[in-house]
């Protein structure tokens, strides 16, 4: 991840023209694009509301498995790392009952920008 994110923040700093030793908690602010961890967990929330949002998917089942044994090293345990960083329901809640897509929408992403 270290590489992505350095290269992203060159890319921003040659696009804006901002001297190559601006510290790089200004970027965000300057230039208003999440960093690349955010991004890339955003779509991983985007990822989980359509799994819970479909009861007969193979991926639903799947998740309700995951809780079931808790397994350590699954894509379901880092989505719930994602939830508990940011503040939002846990896992069991999401499964128990799923938000609509635009209010899960709505909530992540609003999560994301406020941490």
């Amino acid at each position: 991840m270290k590489p992505i994110e350095t290269a992203l923040k060159t890319l921003i700093k040659q696009v804006l023209s901002i001297a190559g030793n601006t510290g790089d908690p200004l970027l965000p602010a300057l230039s208003g694009i999440l960093p690349a961890q955010a991004a890339i967990e955003m779509n991983a929330l985007a990822m989980l509301g359509s799994i819970l949002r479909n009861p007969n998917s193979l991926e639903h089942k799947l998740a309700h498995r995951h809780l079931a044994v808790r397994q350590e090293s699954s894509w379901f345990q880092y989505a719930q790392e994602i939830l508990v960083k940011l503040d939002l329901p846990s896992l069991d809640q999401l499964l128990s009952q799923a938000p609509s897509k635009n209010k899960w929408k709505a909530t992540y992403r609003r999560a994301t920008h406020l941490y």
